[in-house]
Order: C-alpha cells, then structure tokens, then sequence
C-alpha cells in the first residue's frame, strides 16, 4: 500500500517504509531507540524527571544527599518506563516525585528501570522496580585506630585483619563483618572520640543499624557499670566509633575518648556482626 506522500506502509519492517499495526495491534521492528540523557551528580541536588525526559538516564560523577525524582505519576500512562544508569562512584536515591518516598538506591555501576503501573499516587506502589542481578560481594579490609582529634597519636599494630561479605537487599546491602585489630597507642596531645577506620571498606556504614558488639577489648577501661562494648556505625564514612554501655549510662552509652586508654599500653579488639549499608 502507498500513500500520498509516496511511502510504502507496511506492517513488515522495510526502510524508509511507514509502519503498520498488524490485526493484533502489534508493531513490528528491529529496535526502539529511546532518548539518553547524562547528568554530573552535584551535592544536594534533585533530579526532576517529567512526561518530556529521555528514557535513558545517565549520572556520573560523585555526590551526596542527592536524589534522582521520578515523574508524577498522573502525567503518565501506565506502562512508561525509565532507565536509570548510575554511572558514578556512589549509590544514588531513586524517590516519587513529592521527594519524600523512596523508591530504590541504585548502587554504582548498575541500571535499573522504573516502570509506571499506576498514574496515580506517589509511592512505591505507583512503580515496578526491574531489579539488576547483584552478587554477594567477600572481600578483606585493614581497620586501623584514632581518636577524632589525634593530636600526636602514634600507633603500633601487631594485628590487623578484616573480613566481610557483602548482601544485596533492595535498598542497599546487609554486611556482615570481622575483624581484629591490636596494637599500642603512644600519645599526650590526642582528645576526641576513640574510633576504629576501614581502608578497603565494605559499603557505606548506616549509622542508626552500624552497631556491632566487641567480643574483646582488651587493654580497654570503660569504667564502672559499662558492662558492654560495642562499635558504632558513624554515618556514610568508613568510621566506627568505640563505646561502652552500661548501668550508669542506661540509656545512653559512651563514646570513649584518649581517658579509656593508657599510653604505651597494648590493646586488643575483636568483633564480629552484621549492619545495615546504603
């Protein structure tokens, strides 16, 4: 069949033919090409996508308190989707368009897309998360003591060894970890919060689900009534902070400080445990 314009229509895939829906309202085709669109990720920004935004999303780049907002939902028609790319360095926050639901954080280096099912409403249930296939991660870190100020901290290691393993949930990761960590602080001048860092950390430690008990603290004085000791996640940062808890800090608990360590006296930590990751 041609037409006025001298243009085959077809519902066979031929160049330069018009296409033509066959009986059963299907069109054929080798591909759909969809737009794409990169963005550098900047610090607390947000990404407003609308009806009018390109299919294919790409950030790069590294940031925080970032979020990519997805359209709302009553500009679209059920079954529209966008491909979200996180070609960055860090994991990026997916939310509904009023920025107050979260939808899914992508780690780096995956793509996901979010599929309209419901043009109404602007929570979860407005989107289908096609979710990327995401390994258990294992690998080792080096944990290494300071205090917050170190001043002229200087520290003799015996022993440093960490472990972990790493499991994809759909808003980050569950990691369990080990580690032991001995060595002999020297200092005068140091103040502040005594803390344990990761070099070749496992993800970002939550810090309202970093909590991990210390199944030794030797060399430690966490003084009277802290019957429990314990390392606290410190925010998006490869920080533990070391505590104590106990009867005379219910129920608060405290941060130790250079007071809870003696100069030139060796102390040995261990632990073992699960946290929660974004």
């Amino acid at each position: 069949m041609a037409n006025a314009i001298n243009k085959v229509i077809t519902p066979t895939p031929t160049a330069n033919a018009v296409p033509l829906f066959d009986a059963s309202a299907n069109l054929s085709g080798n591909n759909v090409i969809g737009g794409f669109a990169t963005t550098v990720r900047s610090f607390s920004s947000n990404y407003t996508l609308t009806i009018a935004s390109a299919e294919n999303q790409q950030f790069t780049g590294l940031a925080g308190a970032d979020q990519v907002l997805l359209p709302l939902t009553t500009t679209l028609v059920a079954g529209i989707s966008y491909t979200i790319i996180n070609n960055s360095s860090g994991a990026l926050t997916v939310k509904d368009s009023t920025n107050t639901n979260i939808i899914y954080s992508i780690p780096a280096a995956y793509a996901v897309t979010f599929i309209c099912v419901l043009n109404s409403g602007a929570t979860a249930a407005s989107w289908y998360v096609a979710q990327p296939f995401r390994p258990v991660v294992e690998g080792t870190f080096v944990p290494t003591f300071t205090f917050s100020n170190v001043g002229d901290l200087s520290v003799a290691y015996t022993t440093q060894t960490g472990f972990y393993r790493q499991i994809p949930t759909p808003t980050g990761s569950l990691v369990w970890m080990y580690g032991i960590c001995q060595f002999t602080p020297t200092f005068s001048t140091s103040s502040g919060q005594a803390r344990l860092m990761l070099t070749t950390p496992p993800n970002n430690i939550s810090p309202s689900n970093g909590y991990i008990l210390l199944a030794d603290a030797g060399g430690v004085n966490f003084g009277t009534g802290n019957t429990y000791s314990f390392l606290q996640g410190a925010g998006s940062t490869p920080i533990f902070t070391i505590c104590a808890w106990g009867s005379n800090k219910a129920p608060g608990s405290l941060n130790l400080a250079p007071a809870n360590f003696t100069t030139g006296a060796a102390v040995s930590l261990q632990w073992e445990g699960w946290y929660r990751s974004y």
